[in-house]
């Protein structure tokens, strides 16, 4: 049961103590905590913009993939081999060279980009790290404010529940 009292406020500012060394404790850690969220966001968003370029680069290249494999069959002679078929061998060794210098332009093409495709591959898993780490702290932060907030409320209740009981005590006069 909560007992109002006619008193006047500059009475009770002696009553109630600046924050607690507690309470300090709690801001320091909430800002720390604001400035590694804010860091983990800029990282991430490096890693984003990364992670959208690679979906560009990888477009094209699949677009030249594509391509090369198109010219490919193109080029490919298919032969019937029974019944005494017959074939051009001065064309059948272009189309068979000009398959072949295809396929060396697409492999020279492929070794330029997998030191690049092996360098995304790990910013991904890195990226997939930080993500599984920044979830877990969020969630640990989640639940430490739920905890902050509840102790605020217990501290709020019991200084109230103490004032009521000094003024309780004290005879009016």
């Amino acid at each position: 049961m909560l007992v109002y009292l006619a008193v006047p406020l500059a009475k009770l500012n002696f009553l109630v103590p600046e924050k607690s060394s507690g309470c300090m404790d709690n801001d320091l850690k909430s800002e720390r905590y604001g400035h590694q969220k804010k860091t983990q966001a800029t990282v991430a968003e490096a890693k984003i913009r990364c992670l959208e370029e690679w979906a560009s680069l990888d477009k094209g290249h699949c677009i030249s993939l594509l391509g090369a494999i198109e010219a490919l069959k193109a080029s490919t002679l298919r032969l019937p081999v029974v019944g005494g078929a017959t074939a051009d061998i001065q064309s059948l060794k272009d189309a068979v060279g000009s398959a072949v210098d295809v396929m060396q332009t697409m492999l020279s093409s492929i070794h330029s980009y997998l030191p690049k495709v092996e360098e995304v591959n790990s910013l991904v898993n890195e990226l997939a790290n930080v993500t599984a780490k920044e979830r877990a702290s969020l969630a640990q932060c989640k639940g430490f404010l739920s905890n902050l907030a509840t102790l605020e409320v217990k501290d709020c209740s019991l200084r109230t529940h103490m004032l009521q009981h000094k003024f309780k005590r004290k005879p009016t006069i």
